[in-house]
């Protein structure tokens, strides 16, 4: 509201006080050396607001950018490449690894996929704080819930990497926790499909 009214004193008064300085007797623009104030607001108001309209227009129609849309998208995108990156079952990937001799476990997450994640749930975020602000007809931008979503979406990430470094931190196996995971495998892969399905499903 400050900076609006400033503008207003620097459109109408300055500019009335500059009319009054440096116009010529001959010249009745706006009231030439006598300015009429209220005229000058009443042009002013009518350009700006012209103006706003104007940038509503192509903002919507011309050139529409949405950060609601985007954030929509972007979530349901992101908890697809979650859904993906879980549909590989890091149980399978460490059974996958003693069925090819080898008795080490691979990471089920890359690092480049864990930063990669991280960046995109981070510009969601600021995506979100733009919608809040932006103007839509049909109502108010969810900024709470989707604070809650994109806050639930970054502790399963953190959860993600957290089941990562665990499996990672004793890479050699027993012959004992083989067997308990052929032995559970049924359960444990369509527990994986049924998590990677809510994910993708969004």
């Amino acid at each position: 509201m400050g900076r609006f009214i400033l503008l207003t004193y620097n459109l109408s008064a300055l500019y009335a006080y500059s009319l009054s300085a440096k116009d010529d007797d001959d010249d009745d623009d706006e009231g030439g050396i006598a300015p009429e104030i209220w005229g000058i607001v009443l042009h002013r108001v009518v350009a700006v607001m012209t103006g706003c309209i104007w940038g509503i227009v192509v903002t919507r129609l011309i050139w529409p950018i949405s950060a609601r849309q985007k954030v929509h998208k972007g979530t349901s995108l992101l908890w697809l490449k979650m859904g993906l990156i879980w549909k590989r079952g890091p149980l399978k990937t460490l059974l996958e690894s003693y069925d090819n001799g080898g008795g080490r476990q691979e990471s089920f997450m890359s690092e480049c996929e864990q930063l990669e994640l991280r960046r995109f749930l981070n510009h969601l975020e600021t995506l979100r704080a733009s919608a809040a602000a932006e103007f839509e007809l049909k109502g108010p931008f969810p900024d709470t819930s989707f604070k809650l979503i994109l806050g639930a979406t970054s502790r399963t990430l953190d959860s993600f990497h957290a089941m990562n470094v665990i499996i990672l931190k004793d890479p050699v196996h027993s012959d004992g926790e083989k067997e308990v995971l052929k032995y559970t495998r049924k359960e444990w892969t369509e527990l994986s499909w049924r998590i990677s399905h809510l994910f993708s499903g969004k």
